[in-house]
C-alpha cells in the first residue's frame, strides 16, 4: 500500500511513500466494480505505436466521459513524452481534479492515497514544465474546472475503491460511496477548492 502526503491540489506536493505490490482479488460487492475500459485503454496506451497508439488517444479525447482519471494520468504521459505538453497538462490536471471528486465521493476514506501515487507517478515533469509559464497553466487550469463541469462521468465512479483498504482487508459491509444525491455538491466543492489551492499555491510561490 502506499501512502501519499499532498498540499494545493497537487501542484505543490511533497511525498511521503512507501509501497509494496500486493495483488488482491476483488470479493463480494468489489467483483461488480466495472474497470474493464479503463485497464484495457491504459494497457494499449502502455503498449502500442503508431496509428493504434492514435486511435487509442483519439478514443479518449473525443469520449473523455467515457473514462476513469487513472486513463486521463496515463494519457498525459503519452503526451507529454510526445512534445504535445500543453495538452499533457490540460489530461494531467483534468484526471487530477476528477480523481479527487471520486476520492470525496468514495466513502473509503484510504482509497485516497490513489490519486497521490498517481499525481508521485506522473506529475513531477508536468508540474515542472506548468509553472514555467503561469499564465498558460492559469488558462489551462480554469479550462479544466470548465471541462470537469460540463463532462458528464460515464464510468463506474467507485474504480477507487479497489485501491482502498477496505477492498485490501475485504470488507464488504462497510458502503462504497456517500449517498448519490451527494454527489454533484461533491463536485462542485471540489471544484471550489481545487480553484482556491491552485491560487493560494501561486500565492507562495511569488
Amino acid at each position: 500500500m502506499r501512502t501519499i502526503v499532498t498540499t494545493f491540489a497537487g501542484f505543490i506536493f511533497i511525498f511521503a511513500a512507501f509501497s509494496k505490490n500486493v495483488e488482491v482479488k476483488p470479493s463480494g460487492v468489489y467483483k461488480t466494480i466495472d474497470v474493464k475500459l479503463q485497464n484495457k485503454t491504459i494497457k494499449l496506451l502502455q503498449t502500442t505505436k503508431g496509428k493504434s497508439l492514435e486511435k487509442s488517444i483519439s478514443n479518449i479525447t473525443n469520449s473523455p466521459e467515457k473514462y476513469a482519471p487513472p486513463v486521463f494520468y496515463f494519457l498525459s504521459s503519452i503526451l507529454f513524452n510526445e512534445n504535445k505538453k500543453d495538452d499533457a497538462m490540460f489530461w494531467f490536471y483534468a484526471g487530477q481534479l476528477r480523481g479527487r471528486i471520486d476520492a470525496n465521493i468514495c466513502a473509503d476514506k484510504s482509497a485516497a492515497g490513489a490519486i497521490g501515487a498517481l499525481n508521485d507517478k506522473f506529475g513531477t515533469p508536468i508540474n515542472q514544465y506548468a509553472f514555467k509559464d503561469i499564465p498558460k497553466l492559469t488558462n489551462i487550469v480554469e479550462r479544466v474546472l470548465a471541462w470537469e463541469e460540463k463532462t458528464p462521468c460515464n464510468y463506474d465512479r467507485r474504480w477507487i475503491n479497489l485501491e482502498g483498504m477496505n477492498a485490501f482487508n475485504s470488507d464488504t459491509n462497510s458502503p462504497l460511496s456517500i449517498p448519490k444525491e451527494q454527489w454533484e455538491d461533491i463536485r462542485k466543492k471540489t471544484r471550489d477548492d481545487y480553484r482556491s489551492s491552485f491560487y493560494e499555491a501561486l500565492k507562495m510561490i511569488k
